[in-house]
């Protein structure tokens, strides 16, 4: 497995996820002059926000998971099912290159929950 070709992918991630977070936060402090002025604008604008911060929270865990595994190569432990300690197969890696999971274990958690 080419562990830097990971690792290098880990970071781009990373990075987008840190601008991201970067555009969010500038466009948070809006002035009071760019604020609804009806009802109507502001339920758009509660719905939009609500959105964005829903998108923001999953970004948050995913931002998490990359240094985790980031953390996991370092210690030699990258590309290991935390459940059954197989190997994760190199296509799921590469669809999710911070998967905790092989796709059996995944398959499996899925089916178990309601």
């Amino acid at each position: 497995m080419d562990l830097e070709f990971f690792r290098r992918r880990l970071i781009e991630l990373q990075e987008n996820l840190l601008k991201r977070y970067l555009e969010i936060s500038n466009h948070a402090d809006d002035s009071p002059g760019d604020r609804p002025s009806d009802i109507m604008d502001l339920a758009s604008d509660s719905f939009e926000h609500d959105l964005a911060a829903t998108l923001s929270e999953g970004e948050a865990k995913n931002l998490f998971l990359i240094r985790d595994a980031l953390r996991r190569i370092d210690d030699g432990q990258y590309g290991v099912c935390g459940e059954c300690n197989g190997k994760i197969g190199a296509a799921r890696l590469e669809a999710r290159p911070y998967a905790t999971l092989c796709i059996e274990c995944k398959q499996k958690m899925e089916r178990m929950s309601p």
